[in-house]
């Protein structure tokens, strides 16, 4: 009888000592859901500027449709930066849009 009960204190400190205290594992999860959810968000911005990049360098070699959709992109990416809109007014000025050149020039 007193085998039977040194082996079942001895399961019962195994069963505790598995893993992660429930609070620990919770707070762990919480931080890799953060890392993840930041990690996501520096990916997305780094495209925005990426597809910004881009755009200037058509709209240097004078490809202004593929400038415009580059713009489109990178506002779309990274909340519509000033440089951003900036960039798109130009290339919607070399395609002789002005209505829409004017309305990202005053944003």
């Amino acid at each position: 009888m007193r085998i039977h009960l040194e082996n079942r204190s001895f399961r019962a400190r195994l069963r505790r000592s598995r893993g992660f205290p429930q609070g620990q594992a919770r707070r762990l999860a919480w931080v890799a859901l953060l890392v993840l959810v930041l990690g996501t968000a520096a990916c997305e911005r780094s495209q925005g500027h990426q597809a910004h990049r881009r755009g200037t360098e058509r709209l240097e070699r004078g490809d202004y449709a593929g400038a415009l959709a580059d713009f489109d992109r990178a506002i779309r990416l990274d909340g519509g930066k000033g440089e951003f809109r900036l960039s798109r007014g130009k290339a919607q000025l070399a395609l002789d849009n002005w209505a829409e050149a004017l309305a990202d020039f005053d944003r």
